[in-house]
């Protein structure tokens, strides 16, 4: 039987996030829902791919952080 790691649910606030340009996963609501995100702390603020050319922090609401998982690794035949 094959163990698949599970990802941590350590929810951890904000004010505790890396800001060395480390990659985490960001929680925050929006319009009421539930949004994560991966951003990285850079000088002023949260920059994600996934808000291209704007800083997360002008999106309002962060309030948890935790460490991105390790990557999936590729079975090999």
């Amino acid at each position: 039987v094959e163990r698949v790691p599970v990802l941590p649910t350590a929810w951890q606030p904000i004010e505790t996030a890396p800001k060395d340009g480390t990659d985490v996963l960001l929680f925050r609501q929006q319009w009421g829902e539930p949004r994560l995100f991966v951003a990285g702390w850079f000088e002023d603020g949260w920059y994600s791919f996934d808000e291209p050319d704007t800083r997360t922090d002008d999106l309002g609401g962060i309030t948890h952080w935790m460490p991105l998982p390790a990557p999936p690794v590729s079975a090999t035949a």
